[in-house]
């Protein structure tokens, strides 16, 4: 498609190539950039010079928190729009919005996944079942990973794709590892889901989000896909909004 999916874009290498190419100078250098006077030190440590606002040293580098910062939400704006999504990921998408809205009508969370082969069968699917079962680990994620390892063999789960409504928690980006799926779609992020809970007042997640590539590297992984937020955002409100 003439570009990458965002789970390749690597994003220390990008600020590292970026910033070069925008300062002139090496990004390990060690430049201590001082905006308030124009001034610069290289190799600056804590005993030399005290960082500008917005700087802090790390050991003998110093770094720009409102530089690096600035790159990084850049970075977001630019690619979030890059995900090589095509009509078919909408729609397995969709389904997935489907079955979140469905598992909220049950008195669940609102998630829900997909499971399809590289022919594009659709091979299984599930919804969150933690109300039903008062079962925790009872994702829809962690049901395909089960159902995958029992029907599938390594190369087909390999070249199978997961769609799912909300980017996968920590517990199940190891279950995907673990049983050796392939690529990853989701329709909203986790910073998502953790905007909208603290929003609506609701409790935070039960343990530490971890981007699914720190879970599971080299894993491909494409989204959020900026079309399905108000409607998963919407079942989130209804649930948690509801439960009060």
């Amino acid at each position: 498609m003439g570009y990458r999916p965002i789970a390749r874009l690597r994003w220390p290498a990008f600020t590292r190539k970026h910033q070069a190419a925008q300062t002139g100078r090496s990004p390990t250098c060690g430049i201590l950039l001082d905006r308030a006077n124009g001034n610069s030190a290289r190799g600056a440590t804590a005993a030399q010079s005290t960082p500008s606002r917005g700087a802090v040293l790390l050991g003998r580098r110093a770094v720009c928190f409102e530089t690096v910062r600035s790159k990084r939400e850049n970075f977001d704006r630019r690619h979030r729009c890059l995900v090589s999504i095509s009509s078919s990921d909408r729609s397995f998408l969709a389904r997935a919005v489907e079955l979140a809205a469905e598992a909220a009508r049950t008195g669940n969370d609102p998630f829900g996944s997909v499971l399809v082969s590289d022919s594009g069968e659709l091979l299984a699917e599930d919804r969150n079942r933690v109300g039903d079962l008062n079962d925790l680990t009872q994702h829809p994620e962690i049901a395909l990973s089960r159902w995958a390892a029992t029907n599938l063999n390594p190369d087909q789960r390999r070249s199978a794709t997961v769609y799912t409504s909300g980017e996968h928690c920590v517990m199940c980006s190891a279950s995907h590892g673990i049983v050796g799926l392939g690529r990853i779609v989701y329709a909203t992020s986790t910073a998502q889901l953790l905007t909208w809970l603290e929003e609506f007042g609701a409790a935070p997640l039960a343990i530490t989000p971890s981007p699914i590539q720190q879970i599971v590297p080299g894993i491909v992984v494409e989204g959020p896909v900026a079309e399905f937020s108000d409607a998963v955002r919407e079942l989130h409100r209804r649930r948690h909004t509801s439960a009060e």
